[in-house]
């Protein structure tokens, strides 16, 4: 650009917006480890082929599991990506779904089922178990610390996976 001539601001949104679509489409990169409440880094799993087949071939890893929801908001997130273009094969959507869901969801202790919590805590079914069975004993949890306080409930597989926990 020659000197004194005016910046155009469409210019310089296109500019903007053609840097971000080739840095979120860039050769994928490892997802994120996450930090749990207690200081732990915990890595996920590797992602499944089904998984880089279908997101990534538009973004990287670490772009598609920048946060964690639930997961009704993963598979609204899947349903978007397909109305704006996204191919996910029907065999593929499950697999895709239950690695978000196991390595990125959310999930409400208060509320959730015990399989719920096994997918998303990583738990085995008789520790899922024994966190219903506390919740109804007791009633509602307030908080993590009333969680873990509670009897038969997996302290240390809890705390590796707090970030995921809301109550």
């Amino acid at each position: 650009m020659k000197s004194g001539q005016p910046v155009h601001r469409a210019a310089v949104m296109l500019g903007l917006a053609w840097t971000v679509s080739v840095a979120w489409t860039s050769a994928p990169a490892a997802a994120p480890a996450t930090m749990t409440a207690v200081g732990q880094v915990t890595q996920p799993a590797d992602p499944p082929e089904q998984f880089k087949r279908t997101c990534i071939k538009c973004h990287t890893s670490d772009r598609v599991v920048q946060g964690r929801r639930f997961r009704n908001q993963w598979e609204e997130l899947i349903e978007q990506m397909i109305a704006r273009g996204a191919v996910v094969a029907d065999e593929d959507y499950d697999v895709v779904i239950g690695y978000l869901v196991g390595e990125f969801g959310r999930v409400n202790v208060n509320s959730a089922s015990a399989a719920e919590l096994a997918e998303v805590l990583h738990l085995p079914p008789a520790d899922a178990d024994a966190i219903v069975a506390a919740r109804k004993a007791a009633g509602k949890f307030a908080d993590f610390e009333a969680l873990i306080a509670a009897p038969g409930v997996p302290v240390d597989a809890l705390k590796a996976r707090r970030d995921a926990m809301v109550f």
